[in-house]
Parts: C-alpha cells; structure tokens; sequence
C-alpha cells in the first residue's frame, strides 16, 4: 500500500510512511495498516483498523480497544475506538491527529487533514476526519466533492466493505459491482 499526503486542493504528495496512527483528543487512537492476514479470496485487498488505546478494560487488553463503527452511506464509515461507558457521546466533539508512521516505527505528526491511501490493485481510500468530529472517516475511493458532474462522482467514489478480523480489528476495503451487460 502507498500511503498520499493531501493538501487542500487535492493535490497528492506520496510518503515513504507504512502504517497511519490516529489520536483522538480523549486519548483513543487507531492504526490503519496493510492488511497481512490472508483474507478469503472472496474479500478484496483492503486494510487493517487497529483499535489501541486506554480504553482496555481489563490488565489483559490494555493495548487494544474494540471499535463502534458507524455507516455514512454506502461508501463511507466513521470509525472510533469504544469508549469507556459504552457510548459514542454524539454530543462531544472529538480532536483528531494524524501521524505516519515509517519501517521503524517512527512517527511523525502531519500537516494535512486527508490521507490517501492507494492499494496494490489500484484502488484507493481515504481518510479525514469526520464533519462532525465524531471519528475518523474513510471513503472507498475519493472524499465526494460536492458540485462534481454525477459522472466525476461516479468515477471518484467506490462502495466500501468491511470484514471484521478480531474484537479490536477490521478488514476495510473498495469494491466495485461489476455489472454483466447483455451484448
């Protein structure tokens, strides 16, 4: 997977970076990865949504955190580790930081509010922080923008599936239906 800085116009900038970490302001964080795990054939390539943080509630988890996980529309989630009393608290609105990560494990905070990340098949998410500040945002292909022709839109936007892997991790990917036209 590579892994684009956006600046404000959309223009990509590629980093060297292999993994995305998210802070929250409360302290929860995420970790999008390469998806490693082998997947069943039937699930496209995708990445990984790691839940760590705080959150643990045993001595046993304390690394981890299970994630609430909230469609948008049929090509965007918002995702965010749990939270403690079992609620998102929709009211209270959530800070975000968004650091890369390289081979090492060094992380570095970033200067940008969207991500892109592009698969080894081509296709592409990407991440921002949700409008109303309530997690981080993933899109199957691009953020749609609001005005483009129906047919740019089309073009830009893919569906976006998940798998769950683990309490505390998920399979997201893009897909397109393939539709069989008659000839």
């Amino acid at each position: 997977m590579k892994i684009f800085l956006a600046d404000p116009k959309g223009k990509l900038t590629p980093s060297e970076a292999k993994s995305v970490i998210v802070e929250f302001s409360d302290g929860r964080k995420l970790k999008l990865t390469e998806s490693e795990t082998p997947t069943p054939k039937e699930i496209p390539e995708g990445i990984s949504v790691w839940g760590i943080g705080k959150t643990a509630q045993s001595e046993y988890e304390k690394s981890t955190s299970i994630m609430n996980v909230i469609p948008v529309a049929a090509n965007g989630i918002i995702i965010i580790p749990y939270h403690p009393y079992g609620t998102i608290q929709p009211a209270k609105k959530l800070s975000m930081e968004i650091f890369i990560s390289d081979q090492d494990d060094t992380r570095r905070s970033v200067d940008t509010s969207n991500i892109v990340i592009e698969l080894k098949s081509g296709k592409t998410l990407e991440l921002l922080q949700d409008y109303a500040k309530r997690g981080l945002l993933i899109w199957g292909g691009r953020e749609p923008v609001p005005g483009l022709p129906i047919e740019d839109a089309v073009k830009r936007t893919e569906g976006l599936g998940m798998s769950p892997k683990a309490a505390n991790v998920i399979h997201v990917f893009p897909y397109k239906i393939q539709r069989d036209t008659p000839a």
